[in-house]
């Protein structure tokens, strides 16, 4: 793995995706502030079932240019994030899919926008930290050792935040 001696991630926003048809005719488009409240409250859904980490509208809003979501009749359907390692390295996060739209494609949809998004950033490895690793494998992810994951992300993205890989299988994504 590539390696470098940034220890933060970038910034600086990525390119919005176009609005377009997604698997299953879901239409995925970058998150906007306001959808910040919904996005909090797909993420703690899943939080509250322990499969991912919880996040509250304020931070949220803050990294909502790291958002895409796809949205249904209801609203929001899915979310996720997608953080850039530089140089180029980026971590899916915070994937989330309304109970409604389970087993239906906006999971799917939301992944394949974010892996659509780092391919259109130059990203080469998209790496992420999951406790459903039959989900992801499905979208094309193997499963790596922790200790595959690039030296700077795994010490700036997990040990310096306080995150733990206990129970979670690390994943990656070659493009």
């Amino acid at each position: 793995m590539p390696s470098t001696s940034s220890a933060s991630p970038s910034n600086s926003p990525l390119a919005s995706p176009p609005v377009a048809e997604t698997t299953n005719g879901f239409v995925s488009r970058h998150a906007k502030p306001k959808d910040a409240p919904a996005i909090a409250g797909l993420v703690n859904n899943w939080a509250e079932r322990g499969l991912t980490l919880a996040r509250s509208a304020p931070e949220v809003l803050e990294a909502i240019h790291q958002f895409v979501v796809v949205e249904d009749d209801a609203g929001l359907a899915a979310c996720g994030s997608l953080v850039e390692w530089p140089p180029k390295i980026a971590e899916i996060r915070s994937v989330a899919v309304a109970d409604r739209q389970q087993g239906k494609g906006a999971g799917r949809a939301v992944v394949a926008a974010l892996v659509s998004k780092a391919r259109s950033e130059g990203v080469e490895i998209v790496v992420l930290l999951t406790k459903s690793p039959e989900f992801f494998a499905k979208q094309g992810f193997t499963a790596i050792e922790s200790s595959d994951l690039p030296s700077h992300y795994l010490k700036a993205a997990i040990l310096d935040r306080g995150r733990s890989l206990e129970g979670r299988t690390a994943m990656q994504l070659v493009l």
